[in-house]
């Protein structure tokens, strides 16, 4: 039997209100099942109402309604455009760089290479790449900075070995590379 759906559509706002994210961008279904399997879904709409969107109840949740879909090198035309047109305007000058909703860091390990790539006095600029995400599992992942096979799905096996070295059940991201993005919480 599915939660209440006045008390569903409640939550739904209240995720919407806190975090930015909109309905749209999780299933119903999946949201419903996490209101019956708190239980009361009241008592989870008032925690829910007076507790900060970084305490567990609200990282459980999230965690379990969003779909941090991210590889390296995803939307390459993007990639692109940055190594052709964006960084060389940049020469000599400090880069900041903010990668929003970055997952598992993916996408900001894939800036730090491809800026790596282009702006070879990178490491004396003053680079500030920063990833930020509402998610505090998919941080601690990207500040591992080991990944599955499956986040290299479109990139380059020579640029993996250039920038990663195999580990047991995945690859880590060479240490110069892992040292530049910080990895914040932030919810847009």
């Amino acid at each position: 039997m599915p939660a209440h759906p006045a008390l569903t559509a409640q939550i739904s706002a209240l995720i919407e209100r806190r975090t930015g994210i909109a309905r749209g961008a999780y299933s119903p279904a999946t949201l419903d099942a996490a209101v019956m399997a708190a239980g009361d879904g009241a008592t989870l709409l008032h925690t829910l109402e007076n507790t900060p969107e970084r305490e567990p109840i609200w990282q459980n949740l999230l965690n379990t309604l969003l779909i941090g879909e991210t590889y390296f090198f995803r939307n390459q035309a993007h990639f692109n455009l940055l190594r052709q047109v964006i960084a060389p305007q940049f020469s000599g000058r400090e880069l900041r760089v903010w990668s929003a909703g970055c997952s598992t860091g993916e996408e900001t390990y894939s800036l730090a290479i491809a800026l790596s790539e282009t702006l070879p006095d990178l490491s004396t600029r003053g680079l500030r790449l920063i990833g930020t995400d509402i998610n505090s599992a998919a941080l601690a992942t990207a500040e591992r900075g080991h990944y599955r096979e499956w986040s290299f799905r479109q990139t380059e096996p020579s640029l993996r070995s250039r920038y990663f070295t195999a580990q047991t059940g995945g690859w880590l991201i060479n240490p110069a590379l892992r040292g530049l993005p910080r990895f914040q919480q932030h919810s847009l």
